[in-house]
């Protein structure tokens, strides 16, 4: 039995288990400064895997969760 390739070998970011920070950036539209000041204000969780610091992906998920729950608040009281 074969096993399937799929078609897009590259795992959507949410499926990855760290992204760099300025990926992260990208996604939010943020420059990287607020990505740092983020974790700072303990939005986000940073994991250094030797020289490199990492955004924990499942923390910007929750983020990102969160940012949508205020709007959807927010759109409701209006």
């Amino acid at each position: 039995m074969q096993k399937s390739i799929p078609s897009d070998p590259v795992a959507h970011w949410s499926e990855r288990p760290f992204l760099r920070t300025r990926e992260v950036a990208e996604l939010l539209a943020v420059s990287r400064s607020t990505v740092y000041n983020l974790e700072k204000a303990g939005k986000l969780r940073f994991i250094s895997i030797g020289q490199r610091t990492l955004v924990d992906t499942v923390s910007l998920v929750r983020y990102v969760d969160g940012l949508k729950a205020s709007a959807a608040v927010q759109e409701a009281r209006a």
